[in-house]
Order: structure tokens, then C-alpha cells, then sequence
């Protein structure tokens, strides 16, 4: 009877300290957002990049261009990477999830042997006791997620396309 009582304080003890640590581990400690061109011809600003922001404001961007891949590294306030991981929190799934089994795009047959069979956009939220990846398409079908991810890219400086917001940039509304 003595085991049984010391044991159940004990096992109490042990769940709720493993409560109070879950609720701060379950937040990404990084959030990666991928996306690809999907068409072999690009003639203009084409979205093919690679962006990863930690808790703690380290980005990298991985931009896949025509004459090479390009990275950059900088940092962001904590407060602005928490923005950028805000933005996407609404889309974190548990585990993985796909808007679509398959992308379709609205091409003619001619222009369909040019569709490249890509993950055309990936968010990676990284965490150790809960990460997510969520796959969409380039599609009006998934522009909310699309939306979210020009929102949060533009809490780190970067336009939509991955490329970097000058820093004497000022939209007409400011």
C-alpha cells in the first residue's frame, strides 16, 4: 500500500511537467516553405525558392534560377519570424496533409507536355514534438494558403516570388 501511494504523486508529478514543456515544444522551432515552377517556361517572376525561418530570426533563401542556384542568409527580428509563422499557423496540419492528390492546371493538350510533375508548394513546420508539411498547388484552388504565404514573406522582406524587399521600399499606403 505504501508503493501505491508514493507512486501515484510521482506518476502525477512526472505528467504535468511533461505538460508544461509540450505546449512550448509543440511551437515550430522552424518553418520552410518551398515552392516550384510547375511550367517548363517561365517569362517573367517565376516562383522557384526555398525559405526557411527559425524561431530565433535566422532565413535563408534558396532561389532555383536559370543561371544558378543563388542563397542568401540574414536575420529578422524574433518577433518578425514569429509574425512570418503566425501567418501560416492556420495551415499547419497534424502530420501531413495534401489539398489535392494531384495538381491539374488549365492548359491545352500542346501546353501539357510542358506541366513539370513537381511539388509545386510546401510548407515544412519543424518541431520536435509535433511537425507538419502541408502540400498544395500553385491553383486558385489553394490562393488562401497562396495569400498566406505572400503575407508571411513579406513579415521577413521578401516578395511572393522569394526575392528581397529593398529596404527603401515604401508602398504607396504607408
Amino acid at each position: 500500500m505504501g508503493l501505491r501511494r508514493l507512486c501515484i504523486p510521482v506518476a502525477l508529478i512526472l505528467l504535468l511537467a511533461g505538460c508544461a514543456t509540450e505546449s512550448t515544444a509543440k511551437e515550430p522551432t522552424a518553418v520552410t516553405v518551398s515552392r516550384r515552377l510547375w511550367f517548363g517556361i517561365c517569362a517573367g517572376v517565376c516562383s522557384s525558392y526555398d525559405v526557411t525561418v527559425s524561431a530565433s530570426g535566422d532565413v535563408v533563401t534558396h532561389k532555383v534560377l536559370m543561371d544558378g542556384n543563388r542563397s542568401r542568409h540574414y536575420r529578422v527580428t524574433p518577433e518578425a519570424a514569429a509574425r512570418f509563422m503566425e501567418r501560416l499557423r492556420p495551415f499547419r496540419p497534424q502530420g501531413e496533409r495534401r489539398t489535392h492528390l494531384e495538381c491539374k492546371h488549365d492548359v491545352t493538350p500542346q501546353e501539357a507536355e510542358l506541366l513539370l510533375h513537381v511539388t509545386e508548394v510546401e510548407i515544412r513546420w519543424r518541431s520536435s514534438v509535433q511537425p507538419g508539411r502541408l502540400i498544395a498547388c500553385d491553383t486558385a484552388d489553394d490562393q488562401p494558403i497562396l495569400d498566406a504565404i505572400g503575407h508571411a514573406l513579406a513579415e521577413i522582406r521578401l516578395w511572393p516570388s522569394g526575392s528581397p524587399i529593398p529596404a527603401d521600399y515604401r508602398p504607396d499606403d504607408e
